[in-house]
């Protein structure tokens, strides 16, 4: 008996993410593009929560390449996660009510924006999001953009650098 794994074939279109210098109280947006070359689709997760100035959403009245699969609506392709702690009561009903209670779909997470989403990338087709930054206080941002492919370890082709600064208003 044999078997072979199926994975996505993932990867982000864009080399880095540099937003350079920005003042406080302003905003910018660049476009990420993920694109799956494979024939199912993936799951990714993006946890930005130790980046408070930043975030991912959909382009504004922008069109998904490739098709949405059985119904899919264009809000299920980025939902907002939130952790909630599993009660002993929780532990006991099945996974998929468990699966419900601790991903949520909600505009605001304990009052603040959602730092953590759970993204849709179909099967043959490119998802674009916006990375947002719109930095709170002077301060120099450098890090790997935190994106994981789920059930995958290590993902180098969604490896990328994000730079930022934030400016003080003349």
């Amino acid at each position: 008996l044999t078997a072979e794994a199926i994975i996505p074939d993932v990867s982000i279109e864009q080399e880095e993410f540099d937003f350079s210098g920005v003042t406080i109280g302003a905003t910018v947006r660049q476009q990420i593009d993920i694109k799956n070359e494979g024939n199912i689709p993936a799951i990714l997760f993006i946890d930005l929560s130790q980046h408070p100035d930043f975030t991912v959403e959909l382009p504004r009245g922008g069109e998904q390449t490739g098709s949405l699969e059985d119904g899919n609506e264009a809000e299920s392709l980025l939902v907002p996660v939130t952790n909630t702690r599993l009660t002993k009561e929780s532990r006991m009903r099945d996974d998929a009510t468990r699966a419900s209670e601790t991903e949520t779909q909600a505009d605001t997470v304990d009052g603040e924006a959602p730092s953590k989403f759970k993204l849709l990338c179909n099967a043959e087709s490119t998802l674009t999001l916006c990375l947002s930054f719109s930095p709170s206080n002077v301060q120099s941002h450098a890090f790997e953009l935190p994106l994981t492919l789920a059930g995958v370890s290590s993902a180098p082709r969604l490896r990328r650098a994000v730079v930022a600064e934030g400016l003080r208003p003349r």
